[in-house]
């Protein structure tokens, strides 16, 4: 309840900044401006005061550089415009970047979705070039823009607080359309709250509801590198089911795109090798389900078996044992978790995508059984988009999420 209060507070909040920078701009740069200088300004008078305690020069040359920026802002008042024009405009690039290469692995594997993210990818690149070239482009549009953003944000924020405050009302899953977070922010979800629970809670945490279910998703959440953007895995019937690359003589482009493959594995065996041997912490939801829809999950799970082959970890076909298991995920799944992999031949997870075709997606796929369909945009997933979405689902009286645990060898 504490929590949902807190996301009240977050989504007024939200609501009022977004009418703000919705309807005066100009004023809202103006202040943006003005902190800036100010921040700048004080942040040279403690570097010197710093300075005049510990002799540090360090602490003096940044002071200047610190002084100096304050200086730039009030002779150049456009900067900060120019700052959030040239940075939404990068951003919309490497988004359009990200979408084009979804679309040459549509086209490639002749998927039929290739021509709606082709032009999805458009979109974004031509909106990259007028912010970044047309010299007579508003800037005050960018803040107008993010205020319509900050503003429905808000109202989500609100509405998934009042779900919680008030149980009466239903909690659906059928949404064609969840607004969430900056990708870049929902990304780090996952870390930050294991960051949260080191320095708060403590490891393997239970709740009250304790109803067994057939139907379980599990957050992972690793020490270093890209395991701290999350991995998510479904259980069903006792068997871990998870996407990714791991034939790791397909990587290309630093591991984020290869052949699609998934494996089973049983939770008995899999959950202590990944929290023993990977170090990973796990968030894990129980989902609540009726006959029906077990029976629609168990039909799309062998599906995907079947559009697949048997695909084999490495070191079942090596002596070389120990230096197999250091270097290849996929082998340490085979000996430690008796995982079975196969590679998916044909359909939209032919070919692993990092930030598009990758588990969240795969996960999404899997949970239309239940009539969810939250991850439906085309563009860049992530874990954290579904943990955030888990989280909020939880908290609510009438969820079919009816419990959470929380497993760590690493949180003390």
């Amino acid at each position: 309840m504490a929590e949902s209060k807190i996301d009240l507070l977050i989504g007024i909040s939200f609501i009022c900044a977004g009418l703000i920078m919705l309807f005066i701009p100009n004023q809202v740069f103006i202040l943006i401006l003005l902190a800036a200088i100010l921040l700048s300004f004080g942040n040279c008078i403690l570097l010197v005061l710093r300075f005049v305690q510990k002799r540090n020069k360090m602490d003096l040359v940044f002071s200047f550089g610190s002084l100096l920026f304050a200086l730039f802002l009030y002779n150049h008042h456009f900067f900060p415009q120019w700052v959030m024009r040239v940075g939404f405009g990068a951003y919309c690039i490497i988004y359009s970047i990200c979408t084009f290469i979804q679309w040459g692995i549509y086209f490639w594997n002749a998927n039929k979705r290739r021509v709606t993210t082709f032009f999805h990818g458009l979109a974004f690149l031509f909106l990259a070039l007028f912010l970044l070239f047309y010299n007579d482009f508003k800037s005050y549009l960018i803040m107008m823009l993010l205020g319509v953003y900050v503003l429905l944000l808000g109202f989500r924020y609100v509405n998934d607080a009042m779900m919680v405050i008030n149980p009466g009302q239903n909690a659906s899953w059928s949404r064609k359309y969840r607004l969430s977070l900056p990708i870049l922010l929902s990304a780090f979800l996952p870390d930050w709250a294991i960051s949260y629970k080191k320095n708060h809670e403590t490891k393997n945490e239970k709740n009250d509801k304790q109803e067994p279910t057939n139907l379980r998703l599990m957050v992972h959440v690793g020490p270093k590198g890209f395991q701290k953007f999350g991995h998510i895995t479904v259980v069903f019937n006792g068997m871990v089911y998870s996407y990714g690359n791991y034939n790791k003589a397909s990587q290309h482009l630093n591991g984020t795109v290869g052949n699609g493959v998934f494996f089973i594995a049983p939770y008995e065996k899999y959950l202590p090798m990944i929290l023993s041997n990977e170090n990973n912490s796990i968030f894990e939801y129980g989902v609540k389900t009726t006959a029906k829809q077990d029976t629609l999950i168990a039909e799309k799970l062998q599906y995907f078996k079947d559009i697949s082959t048997p695909w084999h970890a490495p070191i079942e076909s090596s002596s070389h044992r120990l230096k197999l298991l250091k270097d290849d995920y996929a082998n340490r799944l085979k000996v430690y978790a008796d995982a079975n992999f196969y590679q998916i031949e044909s359909g939209r997870f032919k070919t692993y995508w990092a930030v598009g075709v990758n588990c969240a997606l795969f996960i999404d796929s899997v949970l239309k059984a239940l009539e969810s369909d939250l991850l439906t945009l085309q563009g860049i997933f992530s874990p954290g988009l579904y943990f955030d979405w888990l989280e909020k689902e939880y908290a609510k009286a009438n969820s079919p999420i009816i419990s959470r645990w929380f497993y760590s060898m690493t949180v003390k």
